[in-house]
């Protein structure tokens, strides 16, 4: 079968099991795709050169992985979403890497701001996240210990994305209708709202 004709879940099989040529496919087929993806994303999306290098290393993210055998196929589409949640995460890694280097406001602002004073971030207190982590562990176990039978399982249903349709599809609650699932959700966030 010619390489332009396989699916984007055997490149990736291939590629993992040694076949460059795969690879250089499924790149050429989602280059625009994932820079577009990544300009959507990174919090430095005005700066041209930087989304470039960032699709590079995005790439290179994704190499490393299909060749650690991080990929498994579960279907059609499956790649297409596991490449998007690894160029979302080293997107996320890369932005954060640069965010901790000294900011230089000329490369962000126009000349017009020459005048502002060049920037360093400070360093996050691991201390602080530690604490804060705590305190919104504790209001989590708070909130989940007032839910009731299954409401836990439908926040988290909510939560990953699933259609309402697809939630009353589930035994749990499939004496509800799509309008009584939304009805329950709305309940739920009230109540928590009001606490």
């Amino acid at each position: 079968m010619p390489d332009d004709l396989r699916t984007d879940e055997a490149l990736a099989l291939s590629c993992a099991a040694g076949d460059n040529s795969a690879f250089d496919i499924l790149f050429n087929r989602y280059k625009v795709i994932v820079r577009l993806f990544l300009l959507s994303k990174s919090w430095f999306r005005k700066d041209e050169q930087y989304i470039d290098e960032l699709v590079e290393q995005a790439f290179v993210a994704v190499w490393k992985c299909l060749k650690a055998n991080k990929f498994e196929s579960k279907g059609d589409g499956s790649f297409r979403r596991w490449l998007f949640s690894v160029c979302q995460l080293e997107c996320y890694y890369q932005d954060v890497k640069r965010s901790k280097l000294p900011m230089v406001t000329s490369a962000i602002f126009p000349a017009s701001f020459s005048d502002i004073p060049v920037r360093a971030r400070t360093k996050p207190d691991p201390e602080e996240d530690l604490l804060k982590q705590a305190k919104i562990n504790t209001l989590l176990n708070e909130v989940l210990s007032k839910l009731k039978k299954n409401e836990p399982y439908l926040m988290q249903l909510v939560g990953d994305g699933v259609k309402y349709k697809d939630i009353i599809k589930k035994p749990e609650f499939s004496n509800y209708s799509v309008a009584g699932i939304k009805q329950k959700i709305y309940n739920i966030r009230k109540r928590f709202n009001k606490s």
